[in-house]
């Protein structure tokens, strides 16, 4: 295309507009645009509004996702390709995927990761939700995460080469940052967290490369690597996904196991649990995939850790991805999954 990257909202211009939705809008013209809202925290996120001119264009008010503008948020993003692999997943595979996800206009990165771009449906002006940890029937749509979770992941689970459309989806994220961000908590809250937190984290900075290659066991699908309640979306009865900033190709239990160890109350993942487990690979099975329960219920043991690890790092990062009393929350419930799960003995004994 040759034309540069917008990497804050400002440089969206009505001529750069134009010429990126032509191939699926070729009569239409953006004559203006305004600026609606704009904040930067993990990622740069802007709504705007557009008059448009023609006979058949693009909605007026769209939702863009760029790089952050704090110098250390943007090296965590360059370090980990997090707007790399969002602005890849919507456009090489989001059109395709079995469960609702805002749907792209456009979407670009360079590829270093330093700049990138996403054009993406308003789902505000949609009639879409977006319940979070007070929602008076977190349970049943904790069921309907369950079933959609199986649905995406029985489609793209393959025990062979990626299919053709993955093949921009990268593996697992493994850089600095999560050492750095892991040492970072043990410093400041081991303290006053029980003994599991301070065991894991050592566990995962001592034998790192041992760590994460038990966490890349078992047979690849397209996961969406942080379904956290902030990340989501329901659009009728259907749960939806945002922020695909995390996708990766690796075993689909680490979505089940990361939602219900960090997102939900402690007492509701405790009586509901094996309910959830058996609502993923029942939507598994309908998807052509039969996964042994008490396999299943191991992973589930395993990726706790994985649920831990985005806890804290989450935590340690403070203010820059989330508020310190969000991470707090979800590394509580997170680590007293561990305790319940014996995850660390699992680490333990396999290190």
């Amino acid at each position: 295309m040759g034309l540069r990257l917008p990497v804050v909202p400002e440089e969206i211009t009505t001529q750069w507009l134009t010429s990126v939705v032509a191939y699926r809008y070729r009569d239409a013209r953006a004559r203006k645009i305004e600026v609606v809202d704009a904040h930067s925290g993990t990622t740069g996120r802007a709504q705007i509004r557009v008059d448009w001119q023609g006979m058949d264009t693009p909605a007026a008010s769209l939702f863009v996702k760029l790089p952050p503008t704090n110098e250390i948020s943007r090296q965590m993003v360059l370090a980990t390709g997090m707007g790399r692999r969002e602005a890849r997943f919507y456009q090489h595979v989001a059109a395709a995927v079995p469960v609702r996800v805002p749907q792209p206009l456009f979407a670009q990165a360079s590829d270093d990761g330093a700049e990138y771009i996403m054009l993406l449906e308003d789902l505000s002006v949609g009639g879409c939700t977006f319940p979070g940890a007070n929602h008076p029937d977190l349970i049943n749509y904790a069921g309907s995460l369950m079933r959609s979770l199986g649905r995406l992941h029985a489609h793209y689970r393959t025990t062979g080469d990626a299919p053709a459309e993955l093949a921009f989806i990268e593996g697992p994220m493994r850089n600095d940052w999560g050492r750095i961000l892991v040492e970072s908590a043990l410093e400041q809250f081991a303290s006053a967290m029980p003994a599991e937190f301070g065991e894991l984290g050592r566990l995962y900075l001592d034998a790192n490369e041992g760590f994460q290659a038990i966490l890349e066991e078992g047979v690849p699908t397209l996961i969406h690597g942080d379904p956290h309640l902030g990340n989501l979306f329901v659009d009728g009865n259907e749960v939806g996904f945002l922020d695909w900033a995390c996708a990766c190709r690796s075993n689909g239990v680490r979505d089940v196991a990361y939602f219900s160890c960090n997102s939900l109350p402690t007492t509701m993942r405790r009586e509901h649990e094996g309910e959830l487990l058996a609502l993923y690979r029942d939507s598994l099975a309908a998807g052509g995939v039969v996964l042994d329960a008490v396999d299943i219920r191991e992973d589930y043991r395993r990726y706790a850790a994985y649920a831990w690890l985005a806890a804290v790092t989450t935590l340690a990062a403070g203010d820059r991805m989330q508020s310190i009393e969000v991470g707090r929350r979800a590394t509580v419930r997170a680590n007293t999954a561990l305790c319940d799960l014996g995850t660390v003995d699992y680490f333990r004994d396999r290190l």
